[in-house]
């Protein structure tokens, strides 16, 4: 900061005021070296030394506006720079974030002044150009400030996912085996038969909010609304299979090979069939869609349908090929810097292990 500055003298907002929204003011760093987070209300003094982001254009225009110095390899190089109140962290937006399709302005007014935004990459690549035009997409990962003191809760809040070694904590040792009891015991109390799936998970979530282990506001927060609505909307479809004769038509095609192809040769290919389906939509809707026709086919062979049943929810759970077959795909797909042709390479030879492992299984087993 030079003593001939027009900012000399004021204070960090009127420097937040000029900087407008192409260039962001990171940190200040004091004269012993430590960064520190800015406050609106701190003065501004000759021989400050502050940390931008920005695009190169904007901020050599910046810079001769306000008669600033640019301290970098063409200047003095502070090498003793360090901080004690801040930390550079990467997360990765989730797909059920509310920052989804919105810009900096939500991040920074949903982080409660918790977070600055730094940088975005995508697809492993990073975004150039002004952040402010940026709008978050499910997978992109953002390189943010964060005080050392700040409350971890609040990425969780936004749906932003840290990566491991910025990992959130999420509760004490001593609550983490409380849940895992609370979990197990619902898994014992349906395998015994003593009540119902449904009801054993749904009193552990209930003892869950009891205890303070998940709280009452994040109950519906972290439901995946969208894979709701697609069920809904997936149930009527395998109901009208039924209804129309279309399951069974199906099936009758695939008994029909029955005759050229051996019970195994079926499996398999009910296997195929659910796993490429899998990879275009929910895997929930497609054990929605396979399972009457896979009852239809072994009412049609006149086996036992539990094989058939159990090639489905196999099937169901290979979503290899696609990253769009499941969120875990498309979270991974941003960080990773992964193309859509990376899946079924990698994919491909995946689903022919799983299905020369689980054919001779599921033969062995349930038929």
């Amino acid at each position: 900061m030079k003593s001939k500055s027009p900012l000399a003298g004021k204070r960090v907002v009127h420097m937040e005021t000029a900087a407008g929204e192409d260039i962001a003011i990171a940190a200040r760093v004091r004269d012993d070296g430590q960064l520190y987070r800015l406050e609106s209300w701190q003065p501004i003094e000759a021989g400050d030394i502050f940390i931008l982001r920005a695009d190169p254009t904007d901020l050599t225009e910046f810079l001769g506006k306000q008669e600033l110095e640019l301290v970098g390899p063409e200047g003095e190089i502070r090498s003793d720079i360090t901080s004690s109140a801040l930390k550079l962290t990467e997360a990765i937006v989730a797909p059920n974030s509310p920052l989804i399709g919105f810009g900096p302005r939500t991040l920074a007014r949903l982080a409660r002044d918790e977070f600055q935004l730094f940088a975005v990459a995508r697809q492993g690549e990073p975004i150039g150009g002004r952040l402010h035009n940026v709008r978050f997409q499910t997978g992109d990962v953002l390189l943010l400030q964060a005080r050392e003191t700040g409350d971890p809760k609040v990425a969780a809040e936004i749906g932003l996912l840290p990566l491991p070694e910025r990992g959130l904590r999420l509760g004490t040792p001593r609550r983490l085996g409380t849940a895992f009891a609370i979990f197990a015991g619902a898994i014992a109390l349906s395998m015994t038969g003593v009540l119902p799936l449904a009801v054993a998970f749904i009193a552990a979530i209930v003892l869950y909010i009891i205890i303070g282990i998940l709280p009452l506001r994040d109950l519906y927060r972290h439901i995946d609304w969208p894979v709701i609505v697609l069920l809904g909307a997936m149930i009527p479809v395998g109901q009208a299979l039924q209804n129309t004769g279309a399951d069974i038509l199906i099936a009758e095609s695939i008994a029909g090979t029955a005759g050229i192809l051996p019970t195994w040769a079926i499996v398999a290919l009910l296997l195929v069939a659910t796993m490429l389906l899998t990879d275009v939509i929910n895997n929930a809707a497609t054990a929605l869609i396979m399972a009457p026709i896979s009852i239809a086919t072994a009412q049609a062979l006149d086996i036992n349908p539990d094989a058939f049943l159990m090639t489905i929810a196999i099937g169901a759970s290979c979503a290899f090929l696609t990253p769009i077959g499941h969120q875990s795909n498309t979270l991974v797909m941003g960080p990773g810097g992964y193309r859509f042709s990376d899946y079924w390479r990698l994919g491909l030879p995946l689903e022919i292990v799983v299905t020369l492992v689980a054919v001779p299984l599921i033969m062995l087993f349930w038929t």
